[in-house]
């Protein structure tokens, strides 16, 4: 099974008939259904954060999404990407206007936040342009839109997580 795509490699018969993985490739590979569990969550519990925001978002809350998204689209830089994304996702969040609840989308994404590695800036200004569509969704007031377009996001991360790079999954 390789890695290859993101850097690292486990090896096969040449090392005997076992893998040669370290420690970390190797917990990343023993959590991998764990992920898929939280990419899941994720995805149900943002949608539902967008469906509410369609509803509630202030204008504010729409030009900071749009600066936001404009900062990305023009970053090269993987963290400083990362970065911007979480506070999108936060500010969507937030623009449900449902305070009480925030706790459960910050738990699942600061458990799924350790598994994340870096990508090429082609995927991540892909995904950005998805940001822009669910900006579009919300500022249309389109609950139904936004929700789909957010689940839609997210679950994307089981194909272009390392999850999606092995055949564990």
């Amino acid at each position: 099974m390789a890695l290859h795509a993101i850097g690292s490699y486990v090896g096969g018969a040449q090392q005997g008939g076992h893998h040669g993985a370290d420690d970390q490739v190797r917990s990343f590979l023993d959590d991998d259904s764990h992920v898929h569990t939280l990419i899941d969550e994720r995805a149900v519990i943002e949608a539902g954060f967008a469906a509410l925001a369609a509803g509630a978002r202030s204008e504010d809350d729409l030009a900071r999404l749009r600066r936001l998204t404009a900062r990305m689209a023009e970053t090269g830089s993987w963290a400083e990407f990362r970065n911007l994304d979480r506070a999108f996702h936060q500010l969507v969040v937030a623009s449900a206007r449902t305070p009480r609840a925030e706790g459960q989308a910050a738990r699942v994404t600061e458990a799924l936040d350790p598994y994340f590695l870096p990508y090429s800036m082609g995927l991540l200004h892909d995904s950005n342009r998805e940001h822009e569509r669910i900006v579009a969704a919300l500022e249309a007031g389109d609950a139904g839109a936004a929700a789909r377009l957010t689940a839609a996001h997210v679950q994307e991360l089981h194909d272009s997580m390392y999850v999606g790079l092995t055949n564990a999954g």
